[in-house]
């Protein structure tokens, strides 16, 4: 019976350690993507852009600024489908006062239309915005239309 534990514990470390290294992304190559996001020309002011691997399924978000650009950290290689998201009040505003996190601020000179994103660009089966993400820096502008 001593002679099984050595055993097992070879059998156990050989399939927990590939398995544990596989789990972290241990060696994933990763870039950063930015752009800036507009609707039939004017940029967007408020929201967040995901990216999705389309063969990794993992996600990346950055906030979109008020000038309309974003950027992106630790994306994934690959190709990816990017989807906007937008937190507006019933009334179609941006929100009064703080933002939708604790310590981001929506500046309130912000006011009126935000600049919104059609349901096409909100969903990634229905998105056409696709990067081939590359390491290091990927430029990657967002032009949507508003119809």
């Amino acid at each position: 019976m001593a002679t099984r534990a050595p055993y097992l514990r070879l059998v156990f470390a050989g399939i927990l350690v590939p398995l544990g290294a596989a789990a972290s992304g241990c060696g994933a190559q990763v870039g950063t993507v930015k752009g800036q996001v507009t609707v039939d020309g004017k940029p967007i002011r408020a929201g967040t852009v995901f990216l999705s691997g389309v063969n990794t399924r993992s996600a990346a978000a950055g906030l979109i600024r008020p000038d309309g650009t974003y950027e992106i950290h630790k994306v994934p290689v690959g190709p990816a489908t990017a989807i906007i998201h937008q937190m507006l009040s019933a009334s179609g505003e941006l929100p009064k006062g703080g933002g939708p996190l604790p310590g981001l601020a929506i500046d309130p000179a912000l006011s009126g239309d935000p600049g919104k994103v059609r349901k096409k660009y909100q969903k990634y089966e229905t998105s056409d915005l696709t990067i081939d993400v590359k390491t290091g820096t990927n430029d990657f502008d967002l032009k949507l239309t508003s119809s």
